[in-house]
């Protein structure tokens, strides 16, 4: 790899966990310039990193302003939000069977820190250990490919920053701390109930959508947990035998 492309590549992993990070936040100016000398890089780096980063769309270019941190509307976030719901229910299910209990250890853990998060109504911390309850959660799902969509649409939906909105909203983090906390009781279960924990996963990131004002899901809502909430395990699907057939639990 060239000098310049090495520079180029620095440059834009720095930039990128700068946004990711939210030390760049949505709708704010990137000027070339500045940036370089912050990295003590020329502009030509800098540039084909910007370039490089809105074909990804981490960056938009707005005109007689330049290059910005992409903003993505309520709504757009709202629609990536279902998807996810959509997603980690299915995810979710999968990784039951296949969670061990020192994995379950950990996610109580990790819910012991979100419950401490929420106490202090501490959001950014709250959602840096949300993003590892999940993510362990779904590492435990033995289909990649879902564990990888489900992922890429995550990180869409986390440079927006949706928990400091959910933060307003009165009693949201402890809501999710207890729902947390029901999923676990879920996945102890013996049978697993494999129905009910795809429902009340979806139904869990469907509230969600609902604090942030979607209305317009609280029907589907309700739908799911009244599915979560129904008695018996269900019986296991195709999809589950071949996630079973698939891997062992790690």
């Amino acid at each position: 790899m060239s000098a310049m492309a090495t520079r180029s590549q620095k440059a834009y992993d720095l930039i990128r966990a700068r946004i990711e990070s939210g030390e760049y936040s949505p709708g704010q100016r990137l000027k070339i310039r500045e940036l370089g000398q912050s990295m003590n890089s020329s502009d030509i780096p800098v540039r084909e990193a910007i370039q490089r980063l809105s074909a990804e769309g981490y960056i938009s270019y707005t005109p007689h302003i330049g290059a910005v941190v992409t903003r993505i509307p309520l709504d757009e976030v709202l629609e990536l939000l279902l998807s996810y719901a959509v997603l980690e229910g299915t995810v979710v299910r999968l990784a039951a069977a296949h969670i061990s209990p020192a994995r379950l250890e950990r996610l109580q853990r990790l819910v012991t820190e979100q419950r401490d998060a929420a106490r202090h109504n501490d959001a950014e911390r709250f959602s840096e250990h949300d993003r590892q309850f999940h993510a362990e959660m779904m590492s435990a799902c033995p289909i990649r490919a879902l564990i990888e969509v489900a992922t890429s649409v995550r990180e869409r939906i986390d440079r927006q920053k949706p928990f400091l909105l959910m933060a307003q909203v009165p009693n949201q983090l402890n809501q999710s701390v207890k729902e947390h906390e029901q999923l676990l009781e879920m996945l102890a279960e013996r049978p697993l109930p494999l129905d009910r924990i795809e429902a009340f996963a979806r139904a869990h990131k469907l509230q969600f959508l609902i604090a942030l004002g979607s209305d317009e899901l609280a029907s589907e809502a309700k739908r799911a947990q009244l599915l979560a909430d129904r008695p018996g395990c269900g019986a296991a699907t195709l999809v589950d035998k071949l996630a079973l057939d698939s891997s062992s639990d790690g």
